[in-house]
């Protein structure tokens, strides 16, 4: 797999770039040492415009992701108690980082379940 340049967080920024470049070149951000945070180029289908618009790809460990699956539930419980005038309803996206640290963590143990009777 090719590195790809990283740019920490507070040093650039896609805006620093023409058009043209950003459109061509990937771009990467570390944040904390932990969380990447990545325009790659692919495409993903956005419903509500109808058409492919440029995919942001996050990369982070299990217990980011539960972290952030825990902050998100709390926003759409802090939101709805103040009744926000802007809908907001996190709870899918925070259900959804639960279950891939859920998955994440069980890769681990099985990996060192196998290394352990490698080394048996």
């Amino acid at each position: 797999m090719a590195q790809r340049s990283h740019v920490p967080l507070s040093v650039a920024t896609i805006a620093d770039l023409s058009t043209g470049a950003a459109s061509r070149q990937p771009r990467r951000w570390t944040v904390e040492n932990v969380v990447t945070v990545e325009v790659d180029g692919t495409q993903v289908w956005d419903e509500e415009e109808q058409r492919s618009l440029p995919a942001v790809v996050l990369e982070m460990p299990s217990h980011i992701a539960r972290h952030l699956a825990c902050i998100l539930d709390d926003w759409t419980t802090i939101c709805r108690i103040l009744e926000s005038a802007r809908p907001v309803d996190e709870r899918d996206l925070a259900g959804a980082l639960h279950e891939a640290a859920r998955t994440a963590d069980t890769l681990v143990a099985a990996a060192a379940g196998d290394a352990g009777v490698a080394g048996a």
